[in-house]
């Protein structure tokens, strides 16, 4: 399942008013802690919504993630 939505559109439907970068062990910490069920990936970066902003990293793969994760490859206007 993708997701034929920009990151912009996700973001307004989440209410996110911008995105915060994170370094690969940060991002996962605040994974353990929020759990969130999606992450999407695009362009080499994964991310998920948290409190109005996208949260995100550059410095993870696939495999850092537990199985209970969903993980959906982002769609660009680009690619369509």
């Amino acid at each position: 399942m993708e997701s034929a939505m920009t990151e912009e559109e996700v973001g307004r439907v989440h209410g996110s008013s911008g995105a915060v970068d994170f370094g690969r062990i940060e991002f996962l910490e605040i994974i353990n802690v929020e759990k969130p069920r999606i992450i999407y990936r695009s362009q080499g970066k994964h991310f998920f919504f948290l409190a109005g902003l996208a949260v995100r990293t550059s410095e993870c793969t696939d495999s850092d993630f537990e199985s209970s994760h969903v993980l959906l490859p982002w769609l660009s206007e680009s690619a369509n």
